[in-house]
């Protein structure tokens, strides 16, 4: 299935600031080689499909103790490298919320929520904050968690009315983490800080995750330097993904061998980290240490 090209006004912006570094347009312009067939790369690797929950599409579920909701099923931009990029998403609103509640009744074990898509924060606040704040009301629930790449792509996300909302959702007693996709260095600009300081004075806790992406971020250096703005704004670093082998990406690819080797380089040349992130591989049957 063919990617539709789609830049968002923040990214454009960044194109204007980096020039021609590969780092932001190899992420985000269509490139012939996403056409050819690769041996390996599948349209669903790492088995959403058949992790989605009968009955309820909008839902996957991989591990016991948490959910992953599909909150919106567009995003500001199109990432060549979206594992999701042939998967029909099914968001949340096209599922009846009593039906979800029913399921998370009959699994207790159940204690996290994961907000995804598409981009949870794409979408207008007003159609998706009611929906949100019945998860806060559950009391079973211990922690919900956002995973965006709006921090970059689309900041107008962030508004008063955002803020004030995490405020109000402090009172359920959850922990709410948000975890920003930021891949190089050249996605930062100075005032995402400001919104990131906003975010931790509403109670968020926040973490960063990037994926390994040849003629990206497959450089010590770079790594270096995209570490140490997301730490120097108050993000923890949480997970270096491994490409997932969607059909359409062989081209980022970095060989998993290669991989961790340029990661132990990467953590022996920067010994400054406030936490090693982990260097990570996804399946269908979850996520996978290849370095922590």
């Amino acid at each position: 299935m063919f990617l539709k090209e789609k830049i968002s006004r923040d990214i454009q912006g960044a194109l204007k600031r980096c020039g021609e570094n590969p780092g932001i347009r190899r992420q985000f312009e269509y490139d012939p080689e996403e056409e050819k067939i690769q041996d390996g790369f599948t349209e669903d690797p790492v088995g959403d499909a058949s992790a989605s929950i009968p009955g309820l599409p909008c839902l996957i579920r991989k591990y016991p103790d948490r959910l992953l909701v599909y909150l919106h099923d567009d995003c500001p931009v199109s990432c060549r490298f979206c594992f999701r990029r042939h998967i029909n998403i099914i968001p949340a609103r096209q599922c009846a919320f009593t039906d979800i509640r029913a399921y998370l009744d009959a699994n207790p074990e159940i204690r996290e929520v994961i907000f995804s898509g598409g981009d949870p924060f794409y979408l207008p606040l007003a159609d998706w904050s009611s929906l949100a704040e019945e998860y806060y009301r559950l009391e079973k629930l211990q922690t919900i968690r956002f995973h965006t790449r709006t921090l970059t792509t689309f900041t107008r996300a962030y508004t008063e009315d955002l803020y004030s909302l995490f405020r109000k959702w402090n009172a359920y007693g959850k922990e709410t983490v948000m975890v920003f996709h930021i891949n190089h260095p050249c996605e930062i600009r100075e005032p995402m800080a400001e919104i990131l300081h906003r975010l931790r004075e509403s109670g968020i806790l926040l973490k960063h995750q990037m994926v390994l992406l040849r003629g990206v971020n497959d450089d010590v250096k770079i790594l270096q330097k995209l570490f140490r703005k997301t730490e120097e704004m108050g993000i923890s670093p949480y997970y270096i993904h491994h490409l997932d082998a969607v059909k359409g990406a062989h081209h980022f690819h970095v060989p998993t061998d290669e991989g961790i080797s340029l990661i132990q380089d990467f953590f022996r040349s920067y010994p400054f980290l406030l936490a090693k992130p982990r260097y990570v591989q996804d399946s269908p049957s979850g996520k996978h240490n290849l370095l922590w």
